[in-house]
């Protein structure tokens, strides 16, 4: 949407306006942009989720799942 407003301020010459064509400037204002709102936002979404209790699961970090994966890896790549 952004893109027709500055395309019909470059029609009448709008000092500007054309940068929005090109897509560098675009990425660059989109991460401008990401930036700015996770560092005014960014906490209260946390806050909130926190007050919410949403959080991730855990994945099981035991010796004996590592060692399981690496002996199907083993196996795997004996195969091959």
């Amino acid at each position: 949407m952004l893109y027709y407003l500055f395309h019909w301020l470059d029609q009448y010459d709008f000092p500007g306006a054309g940068m929005f064509g090109y897509t560098s400037f675009r990425a660059l204002m989109a991460i401008i942009l990401a930036l700015l709102i996770s560092t005014i936002w960014g906490d209260k979404f946390i806050h909130l989720l926190k007050r919410k209790q949403i959080t991730e699961t855990q994945r099981d970090a035991s010796i004996l799942a590592l060692l399981i994966s690496t002996i199907w890896g083993d196996k795997f790549i004996h195969l091959l």
